[in-house]
């Protein structure tokens, strides 16, 4: 029995299982992190991609106590979502920041600390933003790389708070930085910003120098470069050199790696030149140019947010699809299986009526095999009353004869001696014995010894049963 029974478990388990969605909620969240870790695990960048599922992975993690992972998946979470949900991805770096404490990961909270000052920085809360990058630059230990970014940062709520000397401290301390992570990038951004800091003290040669200093690697840093210079001798009121560099600048902007942002901070410059020289149609032009690459850029923000609605949309739609074939597929499934369960039910039962009925064979046999051994001796010693005794006591037990042959009529034909009496109530006992004898196919003369009268006797009841039958019937 036992295997039966755990034939229907395994069934009833299966049929769980099969309507547990597919792919599982650990898939799904196993091939969202891995493929935010495959964007995102060298650091931020503008990769245009909705993750799915990549917002349930950290609260995931989070209920299987795999710390590491929940931080890692904040942080890429907030990476996916600083360009289109600002509050979404605040948290999420928070939760990056949080977690990653837990673990020791302090590059993970270097780098949440570092996108929550940046986001607080592009919120004009400069003040709140120098607490989160100083201690960014303390947790990114060995990264100077990083270091030197954050630094720039730094300088850069300094200088808008108005504190120069602190700016120039923390420029000095990336410039340091920069140098020992051999990083150009850093460089770049440091010098530029220098040239802010010296243009915010009027010290116009020093940022002249200092943007001489860049070393361009592309068409976009090479005219952004341009531009800077540009406007620096316009602000000198240096309207030749100024002139010089914006149109330098000018021929890099069909190239296509100019972002359209720099081109309409490079028409802006030129609308301004043209104003200083004079030149109002050309300014108007320019202007308007200006003003249609800002419009270009706005459109384009504004499409990159449908965009990943959209996809977040499909995504959707996708997976309510899926969700509807998955539930047809489990009905059937689980149809199946109740099929199987109530085919294994009847099965058992089937079994165990057999069992019962050879059990009940077997019994039978056994008492059989003992009455014939005690006929046996009996036929042999006729006279001994006590061989007598005991194969009558074998036969009957301890019940009167006829009571035991109405149990054996009751066993082999259940409901039927209700039946004849309910239907013959006028019925002698002797008449009744005589109906139930004829099931057996007894003889006149054995049912003469079972009744204790002559074959007579038992002609004139057979008639008269016969006669009540017939009666009965018209």
């Amino acid at each position: 029995m036992k295997s039966w029974r755990g034939i229907v478990i395994l069934t009833l388990w299966l049929a769980l299982f099969a309507c547990t969605p597919y792919p599982r909620e650990s898939q799904r969240i196993y091939m969202a992190f891995e493929q935010a870790q495959l964007v995102y695990g060298a650091g931020e960048n503008d990769t245009l991609l909705f993750i799915p599922e990549l917002d349930k992975a950290s609260a995931y993690y989070a209920r299987k106590k795999e710390y590491d992972k929940v931080a890692l998946a904040a942080l890429y979470h907030g990476y996916a979502e600083k360009n289109y949900h600002r509050t979404e991805a605040m948290n999420a770096f928070k939760d990056a920041e949080i977690y990653g404490k837990q673990v020791d990961d302090s590059l993970t909270v270097a780098q949440a600390q570092y996108q929550i000052g940046k986001m607080l920085y592009y919120d004009a809360l400069h003040e709140e933003a120098l607490s989160f990058f100083e201690a960014a630059n303390t947790n990114y230990g060995g990264h100077y790389q990083e270091k030197a970014f954050v630094m720039n940062s730094l300088a850069g709520c300094y200088i808008l708070l108005n504190a120069y000397a602190k700016a120039d401290s923390c420029l000095n301390q990336g410039w340091d930085y920069a140098l020992c992570g051999d990083s150009d990038e850093a460089k770049t951004k440091i010098l530029n910003n220098y040239a802010v800091l010296y243009q915010m003290q009027g010290e116009y040669d020093s940022a002249i120098a200092c943007l001489r200093m860049v070393e361009p690697h592309n068409n976009q840093q090479y005219a952004l470069n341009l531009l800077n210079l540009g406007r620096v001798f316009l602000e000198l009121d240096e309207v030749d050199s100024a002139e010089c560099y914006l149109n330098r600048m000018k021929e890099r902007l069909q190239e296509t790696d100019i972002k359209d942002e720099t081109k309409a901070s490079a028409y802006a410059a030129l609308s301004k030149l043209a104003e200083r020289q004079g030149d109002y149609i050309k300014a108007l032009e320019y202007y308007k140019t200006n003003v249609r690459y800002i419009v270009k850029v706005k459109d384009r923000m504004e499409k990159e947010g449908v965009y990943r609605i959209q996809q977040q949309y499909d995504y959707e739609a996708i997976r309510n699809e899926l969700n509807g074939k998955i539930i047809i597929r489990q009905r059937i499934i689980l149809l199946m299986s109740l099929i199987i369960v109530m085919v294994i039910v009847v099965v058992v039962m089937l079994k165990k009526r057999l069992e019962k009925a050879q059990k009940q064979k077997t019994t039978l046999l056994t008492k059989q095999g003992k009455t014939m051994q005690k006929l046996a001796i009996l036929m042999d010693n006729k006279e001994n009353k006590i061989l007598l005794d005991n194969l009558r006591a074998n036969v009957f037990g301890e019940r009167e004869p006829w009571n035991a042959i109405m149990e054996v009529f009751d066993t082999l034909y259940p409901g039927e001696r209700e039946r004849i009496c309910s239907e013959y109530p006028g019925l002698s006992e002797n008449e009744l014995k005589d109906i139930i004898l004829s099931y057996f196919d007894v003889s006149r003369k054995e049912e003469a010894l079972l009744l204790k009268t002559s074959i007579h006797t038992v002609d004139k009841i057979r008639l008269s049963v016969k006669n009540k039958f017939v009666k009965r019937k018209l």
